[in-house]
């Protein structure tokens, strides 16, 4: 899965709550997946790229230019 997204599992935990919210039919659970997806989008996967690509140097650059961020195939 991993060869389809960098963050595979952010976006199984984004997917995860827009389910259930979607499953509890009401417009007040809507905000709980887009704070989820935001915030892994904005505070997560940025330090956690800087980490790993100090970490592991053009490996790392080579995998991230040929790899989506978050959505597979998408961004």
């Amino acid at each position: 899965m991993f060869h389809y997204s960098m963050h595979i599992n952010y976006f199984g935990d984004s997917v995860l709550f827009n389910g259930w919210a979607i499953l509890t039919a009401s417009i007040f659970a809507l905000p709980i997946p887009i704070f989820v997806t935001v915030s892994f989008v904005v505070f997560h996967i940025p330090p956690l790229d800087a980490y790993l690509a100090q970490r592991y140097g053009d490996d790392f650059k080579t995998y991230a230019d040929k790899t989506a961020k978050f959505v597979p195939l998408v961004y």
